[in-house]
């Protein structure tokens, strides 16, 4: 048998049929003569299965026997089982039947799995979303025991109550800014630019959705060149959301200048981007952040005294 890194070997010796060796140099020499010890050896990685009870004779371990999953985590969780328990192992959930379930392929999966002998196994869990929590902080908990002819093992399922994620914006100097200020000015040049200017929307969920707001006011509401004032774009129905990944997402904002009896404002223009975060499975996680984006008129007033 080979030795592998990272697993744990336990050698049972039955039986003994006769005289060993008189000293270690025969006894290291004999290795390709048939011992005369009957063994019994188990072996399981340590990497995978951490948690054992053994009763001198036959082990049963898992991965892990206290699971800690939020509201959001309604996929699998897979928990490693490995037994050398002839006839294999069972696992039963115990407590919390209603949300939480061993996923044996089906829509609504199952309350009983089992599990073969010395083989790699595992127990697949699968949870249904919290949604009947009182708040922040509230959890539900459930179990489920694995057996075997001789021994047993329990598995804790906590699902907690999270904040549903953070949404931050920001400059390109690391500033956390709420807004985007534009100089609304007089201009007869409708070919004329506006500086540009960066907001860095870090969010700390699988995926971020963004949309321009809905129904605003023509006359009060910013518009943008053709050739891309707001990049990335987003569907001008003002409805259809874009989705986002990977924890920061760069938005370059170029309003269109003032033109003299464009129709709009003469004083304020404004649009606000809106953001929701969304889980893997595509869940919806709390409530949704807005972005505004502002171009004004600055007024200033001098008095001018005659001395």
């Amino acid at each position: 048998m080979p030795l592998m890194r990272n697993y744990k070997y336990v050698v049972d010796i039955n039986e003994v049929s006769g005289p060993g060796f008189t000293d270690k140099v025969d006894a290291l020499a004999s290795y390709t003569v048939m011992s005369n010890m009957k063994t019994r050896v188990i072996s399981y990685n340590r990497n995978k299965i951490k948690d054992v009870v053994y009763n001198g004779q036959y082990m049963l371990g898992v991965s892990v026997t206290d699971v800690q999953i939020s509201q959001f985590q309604i996929s699998e969780y897979a928990v490693d089982v490995f037994t050398d328990v002839p006839g294999g192992w069972t696992a039963t959930v115990t407590n919390g039947e209603s949300w939480l379930r061993i996923n044996d392929g089906t829509s609504a999966g199952s309350a009983t799995m089992s599990g073969a002998s010395n083989s790699d196994t595992q127990l697949k869990l699968s949870m249904g979303y919290f949604d009947n929590a009182s708040g922040i902080g509230d959890t539900r908990t459930g179990t489920v025991l694995l057996k075997t002819a001789r021994l047993s093992q329990e598995i804790t399922v906590t699902q907690k109550m999270i904040e549903p994620g953070v949404i931050k914006f920001v400059d390109a100097y690391g500033n956390e800014i709420e807004n985007l200020f534009f100089r609304l000015r007089a201009t007869n040049v409708a070919a004329n630019t506006i500086e540009p200017q960066s907001v860095y929307v870090m969010f700390s969920t699988d995926r971020l959705d963004a949309r321009l707001e809905p129904d605003r006011d023509f006359a009060g509401l910013i518009a943008y060149p053709d050739w891309g004032g707001l990049i990335p774009a987003l569907n001008p129905d003002r409805v259809t959301t874009t989705p986002f990944y990977g924890s920061v997402q760069a938005f370059s904002v170029e309003p269109k200048v003032k033109v003299d009896g464009d129709g709009k404002s003469e004083y304020w223009r404004v649009d606000k981007l809106l953001f929701t975060l969304h889980n893997k499975e595509g869940i919806l996680l709390g409530a949704q952040r807005e972005f505004s984006i502002i171009k004004h008129c600055w007024i200033s007033h001098f008095s001018i005294m005659k001395v």
